[in-house]
């Protein structure tokens, strides 16, 4: 403020005999409060004089239009008619008439209805907005959220010109929790926010009140009293000044001057933007404009990469079950092979490829012989081992290429793709002599049944199974422990059972 204009704020404020009792603001701008039809002033900071060549006396008994011009309050009603989203930037003006042209006016609907105006020296042409522009393109860039944080503290240093920066997010009980930045203090304490330790404010409440902005242009200088109704709201105004117990109380943390934020998240305050420093820092109603936006920007970014995210996590998590689903769905849980119902699906997958393209295929249906005499001797827990032992036996001597899977009981059948029959004769035999040569404990000697077919042309997954169910029961009847081959037509079905048996026949 110059000397001149400190002089006329000086002198205005000593005619005031109406003070307002609590409130007060700070002496860079100047404050009117209308009534909510546009009437009549109700109330008016000590320092209008400088601002407006009137003293407060008469400004409160001065018509709004002979003081303001009819084009500004048309300009203001208009900014305050928008619609505007919580923590968007409140509507500005620049006077264009009226008793002092050149000054920025900043509109507020307070909560009791009234209209409140704050009015600051127009600033001149400022090089901010470019950077800004500049900034917020950096910060929707941005892949994740820590960077965005990052890129808002460096936005709002070059644009505050303050060196400390920090942004907190509130937690469910209402506390500011920092998420990145250089509080003063240290331990991460936000030196503005009430103190939740002892029930006070440690600062202007710049977290309570519901002004998306505050700015604290320095703690030294005394606050302009307020004249007229102590009715009105002052709460939403961004130049309201600290109490003289919060002033000397920032005085003590080092602060000198702030500007703090709140970032809304569907319109209930999310977290807040705070820059301070130790030298006294007046912020233009533009740069407090462009902060705004560009700080709106980045919570919102922020939030939108934190949701990603999580959709990407749980997105992740429930692949991962439903992998897990398909799993269990489709392994036996005894013996951890594929189970009846995955087997039918890729035999059917199987025999179709191998008809359509003509190329061999071979099945071999497995049976543990004498395997009731196994559960009856030793329990089905020692039942559940053999059958396991058997899986991993049989799987070590497959291609990677064939599929086993448990068909029933104590049965189990390979598909062999690309396998002729004479190959999957072969492969039965090695299975049947290696198996017979291990020792299970505390079974003994375990062997194996083994029933050998092809697919032949036309043929469907239904007859293919039949004709190994018919060459592995030839098996049985063969002696057990041995091979037997079925390579053509159906055959007769075995009347003994259903593939999935549940009695060992000898």
């Amino acid at each position: 403020m110059s000397d001149s204009l400190q002089r006329e704020f000086d002198a205005s404020c000593s005619q005031g005999p109406f003070p307002r009792a609590g409130a007060t603001f700070q002496p860079y701008g100047c404050l009117l409060g209308l009534d909510p039809d546009w009437e009549v002033f109700r109330l008016v900071s000590g320092n209008a004089g400088p601002f407006l060549g009137r003293s407060p006396q008469t400004v409160l008994g001065h018509p709004p239009p002979a003081l303001l011009g009819r084009n500004t309050l048309h300009a203001l009603r208009a900014e305050l008619a928008l619609p505007r989203p919580a923590g968007a930037p409140a509507g500005q003006v620049l006077a264009t008439d009226g008793l002092r042209c050149g000054l920025s006016i900043t509109a507020h609907h307070a909560r009791t209805g009234d209209i409140l105006l704050e009015l600051e020296p127009a600033p001149g042409p400022e090089a901010c907005t470019s950077d800004a522009v500049t900034w917020s393109v950096r910060i929707c860039a941005a892949e994740d959220a820590q960077t965005v944080l990052v890129l808002l503290l460096q936005a709002a240093r070059t644009l505050t010109g303050q060196p400390g920066c920090a942004v907190y997010r509130l937690t469910q009980g209402g506390t500011p929790r920092l998420l990145l930045g250089d509080p003063p203090g240290g331990a991460g304490r936000c030196p503005l926010a009430p103190d939740h330790g002892t029930g006070q404010a440690a600062g202007p409440c710049l977290f309570q009140d519901p002004a998306p902005l505050r700015l604290l242009v320095n703690s030294h200088a005394g606050g302009v009293p307020l004249l007229g109704s102590e009715a009105v709201d002052t709460s939403p105004l961004a130049l309201r000044a600290p109490t003289e117990s919060q002033r000397l109380r920032l005085q003590t943390q080092g602060l000198c001057s702030a500007v703090a934020l709140t970032l809304y998240e569907d319109g209930a305050p999310w977290g807040f933007l705070v820059c301070h420093g130790d030298q006294p820092r007046y912020l233009s109603p533009l740069r407090r404009q462009l902060l705004q936006m560009l700080a709106q920007t980045a919570a919102q970014h922020y939030r939108l990469l934190h949701e990603r995210r999580a959709y990407l996590r749980a997105r992740k998590e429930l692949a991962t079950r439903n992998a897990r689903l398909k799993r269990l769905a489709h392994t036996d849980p005894v013996t951890l092979v594929a189970n009846r119902h995955r087997m039918e699906q890729l035999l059917e997958q199987e025999v179709q490829a191998a008809v359509r393209d003509r190329q061999p295929c071979s099945l071999l249906l497995l049976d543990i012989d004498r395997f009731k005499q196994v559960n009856d001797r030793h329990g089905h827990e020692v039942g559940d081992q053999v059958l396991r032992r058997m899986a991993r036996e049989i799987q070590q001597r497959l291609r990677s290429s064939d599929l086993l899977g448990r068909w029933g009981g104590e049965e189990f059948l390979v598909i062999a793709p690309d396998c002729t029959l004479a190959q999957a004769r072969w492969l039965a035999r090695r299975l049947c002599r290696d198996i017979a040569m291990r020792e299970v404990a505390p079974v003994g000697r375990v062997t194996l049944s083994i029933g050998v077919t092809s697919v032949l042309p036309d043929d469907t997954p239904q007859r293919l199974v039949r004709r190994a169910d018919l060459a592995m029961y030839r098996a049985k009847h063969a002696g057990r422990a041995c091979v037997r081959v079925v390579s053509k037509g159906p055959g007769p079905s075995p009347s003994r059972r259903a593939p999935a048996r549940t009695t060992d026949p000898g």
